[in-house]
C-alpha cells in the first residue's frame, strides 16, 4: 500500500482569519507544517474536504494550535463513513444525528515536550471523529484537554464546530 505524505503549510493560519477558503492563500501561515499521512489514494475532492476537515480541526481546538502544535508528529486520514446501518454504523451517528464521519489519527510525538506531562500523552493517538451536517463537531477520545475541553471520562468527548457543517 503506497503511503502519500504530504505538508499543508498554508493550513493553520492565524487565529482571526475568514473561514472563506478562497482567502486562505492572502492569510499570513503559522512557521509549522503538519504532516498528514492517507493510506490509500484519494481523489482531489476528498483531499480538498481532508484539507478543510484538518483546518477547521485545528481552529476550532485552539490550544492544540496555539500552544502544543511542534508535539504532533501527524494526522493520519483513514477514511470517510456514511452512517448507513447497512454499511457503516457507529454510535455517533445515532447520538449526534451525523450522516457522514471522517475519521482520523492524530499521532502525539513519542518526545513531546509541550504537552503538559501529566497529560502522559507522548507518543499516543488520538483517535477524532468528525461529522455532520447535524450537530456539526468532533469527538477526541483520550485527550480532549488538548482542544480546551473537559477530561476524558470513559465516553468520548464531543465539540462542536460549526465550520465542519461545510463539509457534509
Amino acid at each position: 500500500m503506497n503511503k502519500i505524505i504530504f505538508s499543508i503549510l498554508s493550513l493553520l493560519m492565524l487565529a482571526g482569519c475568514s473561514n472563506d477558503y478562497s482567502n486562505e492563500q492572502k492569510a499570513k501561515p503559522l512557521e509549522r507544517t503538519v504532516h498528514i499521512k492517507m493510506n490509500t489514494a484519494i481523489n482531489k475532492g476528498e483531499q480538498e474536504i481532508l484539507r478543510i476537515a484538518v483546518f477547521e480541526f485545528f481552529m476550532t481546538c485552539q490550544p492544540l494550535k496555539q500552544k502544543y502544535l511542534d508535539d504532533i508528529e501527524y494526522i493520519e486520514y483513514v477514511s470517510k463513513m456514511s452512517c448507513d446501518k447497512d454499511s457503516y454504523y457507529d454510535y455517533r451517528c445515532e447520538k449526534y444525528g451525523w450522516s457522514n464521519v471522517l475519521y482520523l489519527k492524530m499521532k502525539i510525538k513519542d518526545d513531546a515536550k509541550l504537552i503538559p506531562s501529566d497529560l502522559r500523552a507522548w507518543g499516543h493517538i488520538e483517535h477524532i471523529y468528525i461529522g455532520g451536517p447535524s450537530t456539526p463537531g468532533f469527538t477526541m477520545s483520550k485527550f480532549p484537554l488538548l482542544c480546551g475541553a473537559q477530561q476524558y471520562d470513559g465516553e468520548d468527548v464531543f465539540i462542536p464546530s460549526q465550520g465542519m457543517a461545510k463539509l457534509f
